[in-house]
């Protein structure tokens, strides 16, 4: 065979190959299934986003409730706290209110008893002449009533007392007698008993606003029981008595010549004259000093003072 023929057009081609086209499809194949794989895989993703979105939201409720149920607890616990504060304010009103009202009852009941002490015009706790026109004596001297009535009772019943004058009296019946002199009532110390009576008269001396001796004339008192000559002493000490005014006066020498009788009776009623200045002393105001020139010359500056029933 010649060259001419091996070339020749008639000889039948090759088959063409279609392998690239199996692989392209084959490549389109693969990618379609990892784009699949990808949407599954987002898909898987986005599931476990939202459970655990889900989770986190329920569990973010469950905390959110828990901080409610203890907010409402306090809440609840403030509130009974607030209760109980209102309720101790209350209270603490209703104390104040109860002890203004208690005050407002006192106040009120000692403004009824001013004026009613005001009305009965007392004796107790005035200046000696106020009670000497409140409650003068029958007879016209003047020294109150009450002052006579107890020297009296005691000179007939109670100079054989033990410690008369120093012993008191039952408290209730002393204010009972207080009361009735300062109203004006009747009264009768026969009933009652010589301490009391003592005690009646010794609470009336230790009420009087100025002394008995005067604040004027008390350091004048006080120089003259500093003389030394006895004699000069005395008598200084009796012009001093002299000067003193008429009801001041009185009264000094009815409760010392009283006193002298209580003294002259040392064995029944255990009363010396130091017992006695013991006694004077606070309730006359009168120094111990003052007292001792008083005792000592007693029959000179008394001895013709009369006590008239």
């Amino acid at each position: 065979m010649d060259q001419s023929d091996s070339k020749s057009p008639l000889k039948p081609k090759k088959p063409k190959s279609f392998k690239f086209l199996h692989k392209r499809e084959k490549d389109k194949e693969d990618k379609e299934k990892e784009r699949e794989k990808d949407k599954e895989d987002r898909r898987d993703d986005k599931r476990r986003d939202d459970r655990k979105k889900e989770k986190e939201e329920k569990k973010e409720e469950k905390k959110k409730e828990k901080e409610d149920k203890k907010g409402d607890k306090k809440k609840e616990k403030e509130d009974k706290k607030g209760d109980k504060k209102k309720e101790k304010e209350k209270e603490k009103e209703e104390r104040r209110r109860e002890k203004e009202e208690k005050k407002k009852i006192k106040k009120d009941k000692k403004k009824k008893l001013e004026e009613v002490y005001e009305e009965e015009l007392p004796v107790f706790g005035v200046p000696l002449y106020v009670a000497v026109e409140r409650c003068p004596s029958h007879d016209g001297i003047h020294l109150p009533v009450i002052v006579r009535e107890c020297i009296d009772y005691i000179e007939e019943h109670g100079l054989h007392c033990e410690g008369i004058y120093r012993l008191s009296g039952v408290k209730s019946k002393v204010q009972h007698l207080r009361r009735q002199y300062n109203s004006g009532d009747p009264v009768r110390l026969t009933d009652q008993e010589p301490h009391v009576v003592a005690s009646l008269l010794k609470q009336y001396l230790r009420e009087l606003p100025e002394p008995v001796l005067t604040v004027d004339m008390m350091p004048h008192f006080e120089d003259v029981a500093m003389i030394p000559n006895p004699a000069e002493r005395a008598e200084a000490m009796r012009q001093l008595i002299d000067r003193l005014p008429t009801a001041n006066r009185l009264l000094v020498q009815y409760m010392f010549k009283h006193m002298g009788h209580i003294i002259a009776r040392e064995r029944d009623t255990k009363m010396n004259y130091q017992n006695v200045s013991i006694v004077l002393s606070p309730t006359m105001q009168i120094s111990h000093r003052v007292l001792n020139v008083l005792f000592l010359n007693h029959p000179y500056l008394f001895g013709n003072v009369v006590i008239k029933r």
